[in-house]
């Protein structure tokens, strides 16, 4: 979508729209559920370890980053959506008020 964008094929806002649903409904829901699955199975003793603290620390420190990275880069995401969403609505205001006087 980034190339359709920058070679003129789609529009800057509908590839931002099309992003923001992908990470609202995909990326952070299947990610999140990763890492509930992943940490689940350690607490749960379904994953094989090597028996020791350090293996255990990385596997949780690694399912509670990827969880962070879903939850931060999707508001990310929709925010610069809202963002520039709000922009665009404004410029038409301006615009508008412009055309008028």
């Amino acid at each position: 979508m980034l190339v359709a964008t920058k070679q003129g094929w789609m529009d800057g806002m509908r590839e931002k729209r099309i992003n923001r649903h992908l990470n609202l409904v995909i990326r952070m829901p299947l990610m999140l559920f990763g890492s509930y699955l992943t940490l689940l199975s350690l607490f749960k003793g379904k994953v094989p370890l090597a028996g020791n603290e350090i293996s255990i620390a990385v596997q949780i420190f690694g399912g509670l980053l990827h969880s962070f990275n879903a939850v931060y880069y999707c508001d990310k995401v929709v925010g610069n959506y809202h963002v520039r969403l709000h922009a665009q609505s404004e410029t038409k205001k301006h615009d508008a008020a412009a055309k008028k006087k």
